[in-house]
């Protein structure tokens, strides 16, 4: 399921984050799906997977399968096969089901049939990580040197202690939680200094999540991500790229969150040195009412509806007298009156505009599009 509109104020937001890139960065997604049995709704198929990645001049993408109540052995086949036919696009990952009788079995067939990695979705599938099985993947993980993305937003318990646990069990196991690690990103970011085989993907749409991350984890232990289909790239890349950018990552540190990063960890290469902590979080009063007020917009949109009142606040809190802020709040209030345009009729796409919205009220040093 990909937005049936591609607002040009995404596309614009984006080339202005793009522009900050390296030259010659080749930027690789490392968390999309496939298939269409998810009771969640969402869908997506390799094909167009690979339209959108041509559309946002993405180089290729971590391929997993999305939840599907039959189990995995053929999803993760059809993974591989869409793999196959990527031309190299699309790196294919096996969905294991930890509490399967079959799952430490699985895990052993898919890598000898060619997968890269494991995806583990203890929210899907219902278990913790301290479960046996997660236990018998991470092993075979370790011991072939092939990275674990796990589930860490929503829906679950803390977990963080037994990822701790789990990495220092498996010497050598890279273990990448997904959605910024933000079920327990508070403390575990300051353990994951000493653990370089903990990573983060950024497949999340809170600036100020992503703000701490880059603060708190080391640049070389974050790998950019998008979440697709549940996401459209060009807003998950804009977010993550102006929260590197606001925590001052540039140069070849940014190179290494856009593609580098999880090269190595498909390769099964250590982490060279570090490359440093992010600059704390922006706060300027001004900026922090309209991004306020676009949370409370955000807020009433995930459940359900998009009520108009906490766009209107942002609105009235982005038009000021003179300021330095002035080319920013401009492009902001376009943002907002578009989200406000789309969100009868195309409500995904009103809050992709809005999470732009709120990045850019929080992220005032990173690029400005013109917004006419």
């Amino acid at each position: 399921m990909f937005p049936a509109v591609v607002h040009p104020l995404v596309e614009r937001w984006h080339a202005a984050a793009r522009s900050a890139l390296p030259p010659g960065v080749e930027v690789w997604d490392g968390h999309t799906h496939s298939g269409s049995a998810d009771p969640d709704g969402f869908h997506a198929t390799a094909a167009s997977l690979l339209a959108t990645l041509d559309r946002v001049g993405h180089a290729g993408a971590v391929l997993f399968t999305n939840a599907d109540p039959h189990g995995y052995r053929a999803t993760n086949d059809r993974i591989l096969y869409e793999a196959a036919e990527s031309g190299g696009r699309l790196i294919p990952f096996a969905r294991i089901d930890p509490t399967s009788s079959v799952a430490a079995d699985e895990a052993a067939r898919c890598l000898r049939e060619g997968h890269r990695g494991f995806k583990l979705h203890p929210r899907s599938e219902r278990f913790t990580i301290d479960h046996p099985g997660v236990a018998k993947v991470a092993a075979l993980a370790a011991e072939r040197k092939v990275p674990i993305v796990v589930h860490a937003g929503r829906g679950i318990p803390a977990m963080g202690e037994a990822v701790l646990t789990l990495i220092d069990d498996n010497p050598g196991l890279v273990l990448i939680l997904a959605h910024a690690g933000i079920s327990d990103l508070t403390w575990i970011a300051r353990e994951s200094r000493a653990r370089p085989g903990l990573m983060f993907d950024t497949s999340w749409w809170n600036a100020s999540d992503l703000a701490f991350l880059f603060a708190n984890v080391d640049v070389s232990q974050i790998v950019y991500a998008s979440d697709m289909p549940y996401w459209d790239p060009e807003v998950s890349a804009t977010l993550a790229t102006r929260s590197a950018l606001q925590a001052g990552v540039t140069g070849p540190a940014l190179g290494a969150v856009f593609g580098g990063n999880l090269k190595r960890a498909l390769e099964g290469r250590a982490r060279p040195a570090t490359m440093g902590l992010g600059l704390p979080g922006y706060a300027d009063p001004l900026l922090l009412r309209v991004a306020a007020n676009l949370y409370t917009a955000l807020g009433t949109a995930f459940s359900g509806t998009v009520i108009p009142e906490g766009m209107d606040l942002a609105m009235r809190a982005a038009t000021a007298g003179p300021t330095p802020h002035e080319g920013l709040l401009r492009a902001i209030r376009a943002t907002i009156e578009a989200a406000s345009v789309l969100r009868g009729e195309h409500p995904f796409e009103a809050i992709g505009l809005l999470m732009i919205a709120c990045s850019a009220a929080l992220t005032p040093t990173a690029p400005v599009p013109e917004v006419g």
